[in-house]
């Protein structure tokens, strides 16, 4: 998928589906990326937040069941278990957003899209029925000043 592969399988899917190249504001960028980096930095505050909230939850139901030895194992049994919840649910998250901020970010805004265009269209290179739709609003404002 190096070197616009993912481009290319979305031109395909997008020619397939009668879908438009341009998504509103967004397309598809070369490629979605993650950095490990925050996820695993999530994962971890995650993974903290939930073990000490296991184990206030683990002392508090040990010390109601058996006081002493049922504090001790109820606490380290909520840390545990409420720590692993949260570490693979803060993994989750971080790959999740990750992906949602790299995969359909705005590449390009739609003010250099429009201006791409109406070079091309006034260059000859494309004809007037594939400028984008978001353009021609500005476009009938572009011709219209110069016509007058």
């Amino acid at each position: 998928m190096n070197e616009g592969g993912v481009d290319k399988v979305y031109s395909l899917m997008a020619a397939e589906l009668g879908a438009p190249q341009q998504v509103g504001n967004a397309r598809i960028s070369g490629g979605c990326t993650v950095n490990w980096r925050n996820v695993w930095a999530g994962a971890v505050i995650s993974g903290t937040v939930g073990a000490v909230g296991g184990l206030k939850i683990g002392l508090a139901g040990g010390t109601v069941i058996l006081p002493g030895i049922g504090s001790a194992t109820g606490a380290v049994g909520g840390a545990v278990l409420a720590g692993a919840n949260g570490f693979i649910g803060g993994t989750l998250v971080g790959v999740a957003g990750e992906l949602l901020t790299s995969c359909f970010r705005n590449v390009q805004s739609v003010d250099a899209i429009c201006e791409q265009a109406l070079n091309k269209f006034v260059n000859g290179e494309i004809s007037a029925v594939q400028i984008p739709e978001e353009c021609i609003h500005n476009l009938k404002i572009e011709l219209i000043d110069i016509n007058f």
